[in-house]
């Protein structure tokens, strides 16, 4: 299923039990699925970031890293289109004002500066 990589002999303690205890979670299958040859968590379907793979000391499946990128860039651009067509609420707005201030605060995916006073 997965190609274990060598775990480094100095790996001890607590690194290595987040190792091991990634490892049984990817190993488990019913928390994933294959879709077009990517794995993908059941939960969303959404693919499982390489990321995981590399924390669990597991090579990454061919394939994956790209549908990766590929899910996160367009999700950015779901998130940039709602933005700019619809802004943002009176509770967001007053939410940032209550952590900010009169501070500017820009959206850091956006670029836009965020009238919140």
């Amino acid at each position: 299923m997965f190609k274990k990589l060598e775990i480094p002999a100095n790996f001890k303690g607590f690194r290595l039990n987040e190792i091991h205890k990634n490892r049984e979670y990817l190993f488990s299958t019913n928390k994933w699925t294959r879709m077009d040859g990517v794995y993908c968590w059941l939960s969303n379907n959404n693919p499982i970031p390489a990321s995981t793979f590399k924390e669990a000391y597991l090579e990454v499946p061919a394939g994956q890293a790209e549908a990766c990128r590929k899910h996160l860039d367009g999700f950015m651009a779901s998130y940039i289109d709602y933005r700019n067509k619809h802004g943002y609420s009176d509770e967001e707005q007053s939410e940032i004002a209550n952590e900010f201030g009169s501070e500017t605060v820009v959206d850091v995916f956006t670029g836009q500066k965020i009238n919140h006073v």
